[in-house]
């Protein structure tokens, strides 16, 4: 397989000297393939007909009780999201209380999908809140291109019907649809997802990266670097974020100017279990963690760094009240992984990327200029190089997430002269956590929580056999298959700016002034904010905000 990227579509994708990176939640298809998953032999293009079907005549209740327009053809999307997220109670009272006549039936047929299990017995609200969401998610997904744009589908009726099989498959869960089924995955269900998330946050055997499945969210970006953190810093790391506030939590976090800060998170839904990240009912500590990102990823101080400005975009995702709203549609923006690794360690990052066309040669994308706004590719890395970094920095603790390339064949077509080939069982757009490397191999983690068997042995041309989302790849394939890498900083190892209460402090001439490291091995690169300091740091901007958002 010759694994090549298009210089040209990797540069479209840099503003402001920000190296973005969109995010596949699998939940947009455009190829076919017939692979099966290693749990069981069942086809993944099975047929929309061959599972449990949603009560037509209950979807239209919904309807009716919900939509806003005279023919009650259409819920609103901000209203769908004010419903889900708990903020419209008299709505969401209203969901719940209607008697759907299709319960009984969609209890009895969800214990019967193969790989479904339900812990008790869903109540009528839980049903008609799983109904809901599985008919938001089955709209607002299949309605626009592959995940990572801001464009927005609508909860009509007529794409309600059109969609019907995918709602079904939402609600009920399983393997993926035909139209899917690039993504070789299983869904848990919205009725399961719900009923089997227990009412507490968790303790520290619920928090596994085994334990995150990522749902209809394009956060794949985060949640890989989540379950790396887990991997290196283990559970107590994570659960020391949160602190009891009443009904809810304060979540502690570290702002893009190094403050330590705190987000005070409400309760956690239903739905927004049902819609967001799934933790495979190990507790709500995973739907806590993806809502306060969400949250935080509004404000102005991580709007600047994720978007260049605070957007306001006619249309999309940022006409909603926070991030998270627009992460419970989908439809994330193209992604960085700076803010995820900043959210969760507090640390910068190092950022690598293929940006040639030739080779498959890693390049330290931030130049070290303050004054730089654009993006200049810096210090080239070999392949062989970076795999022999790998060991030191592990070891060292660090994070370590890994990203597939934009342009592929199985998002963008089979015809696609520049686009990239990727083994089965791999996708593009979508972020991987590092979990290990030994012995030639690396240990890496997809946040579907997939299980795939290769149709031979494991090979970049067959795939590599994955069991809930782990699986193996030799140095040699590796930097073939990955085009970008994002590695942890590690203060007092590394070089790293002097910040005081937020502010990057700059000598006479006005150049950030750094502490110095006492490891060697990344002397030669620069941390993602390396390019753009003077813009993200800027008196104007650098006020750290209220630690309760």
């Amino acid at each position: 397989m010759k694994n090549f990227k298009s210089s040209a579509l990797f540069l479209s994708l840099v503003s402001i000297g920000l190296t973005l990176s969109a995010c596949n939640s699998g939940s947009q298809p455009t190829a076919t393939n017939s692979t099966s998953s290693s749990n069981s032999n069942i086809n993944i293009a099975e047929s929309a007909s061959s599972l449990p079907q949603v009560s037509v005549n209950d979807l239209k209740q919904i309807f009716n009780a919900l939509a806003a327009d005279p023919a009650k053809t259409t819920i609103n999307l901000e209203s769908a999201v004010a419903i889900i997220t708990g903020n419209d109670q008299a709505a969401l009272a209203k969901l719940k209380s209607l008697s759907l006549s299709g319960y009984s039936a969609a209890v009895a047929n969800a214990n019967n999908v193969p790989h479904v299990t339900i812990n008790s017995t869903p109540t009528q609200a839980q049903y008609n809140e799983a109904l809901f969401a599985a008919l938001f998610i089955g709209d607002v997904t299949d309605s626009s291109g592959s995940d990572g744009t801001s464009d927005l589908g609508q909860i009509t009726w007529d794409n309600t019907i059109k969609n019907l099989g995918m709602v079904s498959h939402r609600f009920f869960g399983g393997y993926r649809l035909a139209q899917q089924d690039y993504t070789w995955s299983f869904n848990p269900g919205t009725l399961e997802t719900i009923v089997n998330t227990p009412n507490q946050i968790g303790n520290l055997s619920d928090v596994n990266f085994l334990n995150v499945h990522q749902g209809a969210v394009g956060d794949c970006y985060y949640l890989s670097t989540l379950s790396a953190l887990i991997y290196q810093r283990g559970a107590a790391s994570v659960l020391a974020k949160f602190h009891q506030n009443g009904t809810g939590y304060n979540i502690d976090y570290t702002d893009v100017h190094s403050v330590a800060s705190q987000i005070s998170v409400t309760p956690v839904t239903d739905l927004e279990i049902a819609t967001g990240a799934y933790s495979a009912g190990s507790g709500q500590w995973l739907s806590y963690l993806e809502k306060a990102y969400g949250d935080v990823l509004m404000t102005p101080e991580y709007s600047f760094i994720y978007f260049g400005n605070t957007p306001v975009i006619a249309g999309s995702i940022y006409d909603l009240a926070t991030f998270y709203d627009g992460m419970i549609a989908s439809q994330l923006p193209v992604g960085q992984y700076y803010p995820a690794f900043k959210f969760l360690t507090g640390h910068e990052v190092y950022e690598f990327d293929t940006v040639s066309n030739t080779d498959d040669t890693l390049v330290n994308l931030y130049a070290a200029n303050p004054n730089s706004n654009n993006l200049i590719l810096g210090t080239k890395l070999s392949p062989s190089n970076m795999v022999n970094l790998i060991d030191p920095l592990l070891a060292q603790g660090r994070v370590m997430v890994l990203g597939t390339p934009v342009d592929t064949k199985e998002l963008n077509g089979a015809t696609d002269s520049t686009a990239v080939d990727l083994p089965p069982g791999i996708v593009g757009t979508h972020a991987y956590a590092i979990l290990g490397h030994a012995n030639g191999m690396f240990k890496l983690r997809n946040p579907w929580g997939t299980n795939f068997t290769p149709a031979g042995p494991d090979s970049i041309t067959n795939g590599y056999t994955m069991n809930d989302g782990v699986f193996y790849v030799p140095d040699a394939d590796v930097f073939k298959i990955f085009d970008q890498i994002d590695i942890e900083q590690i203060p007092g190892l590394d070089k790293t700016p002097v910040v005081i209460n937020g502010v990057v402090q700059k000598d006479s001439q006005g150049n950030p002034l750094f502490n110095q490291g006492s490891s060697s091995i990344m002397d030669s690169f620069v941390t993602s904010n390396g390019a753009y300091i003077k813009n993200n740091y800027s008196s104007d901007i650098a006020v750290p905000l209220s630690n309760n958002h």
